[in-house]
C-alpha cells in the first residue's frame, strides 16, 4: 500500500495501512495492532490469551487462567465452582460438589456429615438425622425399616412388636393395649379374639366358655348357662327339657317346668325314607334321624340333646332288647295338647294302644284311614308281639324283592306296628320314642 507522501506503507511509519489498527505513539497501540483480550495474541497484563472468549476453557474471556474459585466451571477439571471458597454449600473445596460422607456439613440439606460409611453411628450414610424410620437401627432403637407402617414387624416408634403395644402385628388377632390386662377381656392376653368355645369367658358377653361345643353340660355352645326351660337336655340335672313345651300341665306338656319327666314324648316322622341310604341304612341311622328332626331349628319341637330311639328292629335289636321299659305313660303332642298313646311299656305292647301315633315333629296330624299306603306306612320290622318281622335285609337293601313290617299311624291295635309288609323299595316314616 502507497502512503501519501508516496512510500510503501510500513508499521511505524505514522500511517494505519492495510492490516493495522493504529500506527504511531497511540495509547494501546502495540505493533500497530490494537491490545485486546482474545486477539490471540500475549499482550501486557495478559495472563493468557487463547483467541477466544470461552469462559470454560483453560483462558477465561478476561484472559485470565482459570482457577478453582473463579465462578467459571472449567470443562474437565472443574465439577462446580461457586466463586467462593466455603465448604458449607454446594460446591467446596477443589471444586467439587458437595456430598455426604465427605467430612464436610452442607448447610441446609445434610444434618450432619461425618465422612465415614458407617450406618448405625450418629450420623447415618443419608446424612440425615439419626432416628426412626431413616432404615438404619441407630442407638436406642430395636429395629428401623425405613418405614411408616406399624404392622410389619417394627413399629413406628422402632421398637419390636410385642403383644400389648396397641398395633396388631401379623399373627395377632387383637391388641388393646394397657387396657388388655386380663384374659376374660374382649382380647385375651395372648392378642386373641376372646370367642366363644376358646374356654376364656369374655366377661360381659359371655355367661359361660368351657372350650366345647357340648350342649348338654353346664355351659351351652353359645356360651350361656344352661338353664331348665333353654330345650337343651343338661345330662345329671335334667330328666327332660322341651323348652317352650315344658308344662306342669299333663295335658299340655310331658316336661315339667322344673325339668322333672311326667311322661314320654312320641312322634312319627314328617319325611319318609327308603332304606340302604345314606339317610337310613342301619337302627343307629334311625335314632339319628329321629334325635335330628326333635331338634331341627325348621321344625316345631326343638329339643336339643335329648335321646330319642326308632322303633325298630332288624332280626337281632330292637325296641324289646334297646329301649327303656318305662313305667310311665308315652304322649304325643300336637300344638298345647297332649294325646296319651300307652300309659306304660306294658301298655304299649299289649297289641292295643289308646290312640294312633299321627302327630309329626312338625306339629302335623296325618289324616285318612287306617290303610298301610302311601303317607301314613311306617317301618317296623316288629309285628304284633313285638317279636322281629321283615326288616330290609337290617335296612340296607332297597330291593323290591324285598319286604320290611311296616305299620300304620292311624291303626290303635296291633297294626300300630304290624299292619303289612312292604316292599323295600317304597318309601315310609319312622316312629320315634323319647328314652331317659
Amino acid at each position: 500500500m502507497c502512503t501519501p507522501i508516496c512510500t510503501y506503507n510500513v508499521c511505524g511509519d505514522g500511517y494505519v495501512g492495510a492490516g493495522e489498527d493504529c500506527d504511531g505513539d497511540v495509547a494501546g497501540c502495540v505493533d500497530c495492532q490494537l491490545v485486546s483480550c482474545g486477539n490471540g495474541v500475549l499482550d501486557p497484563d495478559e495472563e493468557c490469551d487463547d483467541g477466544n472468549l470461552d469462559d470454560t476453557d483453560a483462558c477465561l474471556g478476561t484472559c485470565k487462567n482459570a482457577t478453582c474459585g473463579d465462578s467459571f466451571v472449567q470443562n474437565g477439571v472443574e465439577a462446580c465452582d461457586d466463586g467462593n471458597d466455603l465448604d458449607t454449600d454446594a460446591c467446596v473445596t477443589g471444586c467439587k460438589p458437595a456430598a455426604c460422607g465427605d467430612g464436610l456439613k452442607w448447610e441446609g440439606t445434610e444434618f450432619c456429615d461425618d465422612g465415614n460409611l458407617v450406618d448405625d453411628d450418629d450420623c447415618p450414610n443419608s446424612c440425615g438425622p439419626p432416628g426412626c424410620g431413616d432404615g438404619v437401627v441407630s442407638p436406642g432403637e430395636e429395629c428401623d425399616d425405613g418405614n411408616l407402617v406399624s404392622d410389619d414387624g417394627c413399629t413406628n416408634a422402632c421398637k419390636n412388636p410385642v403383644c400389648g403395644d396397641s398395633i396388631v402385628q401379623a399373627g395377632e388377632e387383637c391388641d388393646n393395649g394397657v387396657t388388655q390386662n386380663a384374659d376374660n377381656a374382649a382380647c385375651t392376653l395372648a392378642c386373641e379374639n376372646n370367642v366363644c368355645g376358646d374356654g376364656k369367658v369374655n366377661m360381659g358377653v359371655e355367661q359361660c366358655d368351657d372350650g366345647n361345643d357340648v350342649e348338654s353340660d353346664d355351659c351351652l355352645a353359645d356360651c350361656k348357662l344352661a338353664t331348665c326351660g333353654d330345650g337343651i337336655l343338661h345330662l345329671g340335672e335334667e330328666d327332660c327339657d322341651h323348652g317352650t313345651h315344658n308344662d306342669n300341665n299333663d295335658s299340655k306338656g310331658v316336661c315339667n317346668d322344673d325339668c322333672s319327666r311326667s311322661a314320654y314324648l312320641v312322634f312319627v316322622s314328617s319325611k319318609l325314607y327308603i332304606p340302604g341310604n345314606s339317610d337310613f341304612g342301619s337302627i343307629e341311622d334311625a335314632d339319628a334321624r329321629c334325635g335330628e328332626l326333635a331338634a331341627s331349628d325348621l321344625g316345631w319341637l326343638k329339643i336339643q340333646g335329648g335321646n330319642w330311639k326308632a322303633w325298630l328292629g332288624d332280626g337281632n335289636v330292637g325296641p324289646g332288647n334297646n329301649f327303656h321299659k318305662s313305667s310311665i305313660p308315652y304322649y304325643t303332642l300336637k300344638d298345647t295338647t297332649t294325646h296319651e298313646i300307652a300309659d306304660s311299656w306294658t301298655d304299649l305292647t299289649d297289641q292295643d294302644i289308646i290312640t294312633g301315633i299321627d302327630i309329626t315333629d312338625t306339629n302335623q296330624e296325618l289324616l285318612g284311614g287306617q290303610d298301610c299306603s302311601g303317607s301314613h306306612v311306617v317301618w317296623t320290622g316288629i309285628d304284633g308281639n313285638n317279636s322281629f318281622a321283615g326288616h330290609c335285609d337290617q335296612w340296607t337293601s332297597a330291593d323290591m324283592g324285598a319286604i320290611g313290617r311296616a305299620g300304620s299311624v292311624k291303626r290303635d291295635d296291633g297294626g300300630w306296628t304290624d299292619a303289612c309288609d312292604v316292599t323295600c323299595d317304597k318309601s315310609a316314616r319312622i316312629y320315634c320314642f323319647e328314652q331317659p
